[in-house]
């Protein structure tokens, strides 16, 4: 599953987490706020011609420069990303908004999620 992407995308779905999924539809003018590590997918446009907008803000301590709305992260799906991921240097990856090893920003459940999301990538100079 998941297209040599290991679970983190799959184009056929997550079958597997929707029995615990919660709906977040509401009225024209609801406010759904997540965070970065929600799955979330859209659920169907029925109506003719209807239309689904979204204002997409990000908040973060001015002390996290790398936590960026418009950075690498638009593609970060695509089988080409996945790639680079797994053959660059830390340093490489800096450039890209990664945390470099040593950052307060990893600890055992952030390395972990990483190594989830892009499982050929060596975890070993971010380990805590």
């Amino acid at each position: 599953m998941g297209g040599g992407f290991g679970d983190f995308v799959a184009p056929t779905g997550s079958p597997h987490l929707y029995e615990a999924e919660v709906s977040g539809a509401g009225p024209a003018g609801t406010v759904v706020a997540f965070r970065p590590g929600t799955f979330h997918r859209g659920t169907a446009t029925t109506t003719p011609r209807g239309a689904r907008y979204t204002m997409h803000l990000c908040f973060r301590p001015a002390a996290v420069g790398w936590g960026d709305r418009h950075a690498w992260a638009g593609r970060s799906h695509e089988p080409g990303w996945y790639g680079f991921v797994s053959r660059a240097t830390p340093t490489q990856l800096a450039l890209f908004g990664f945390p470099p090893p040593g950052h307060p920003y990893w600890t055992a459940e952030t390395v972990g999620g990483v190594a989830q999301r892009y499982p050929h990538l060596d975890m070993t100079p971010w380990r805590v």
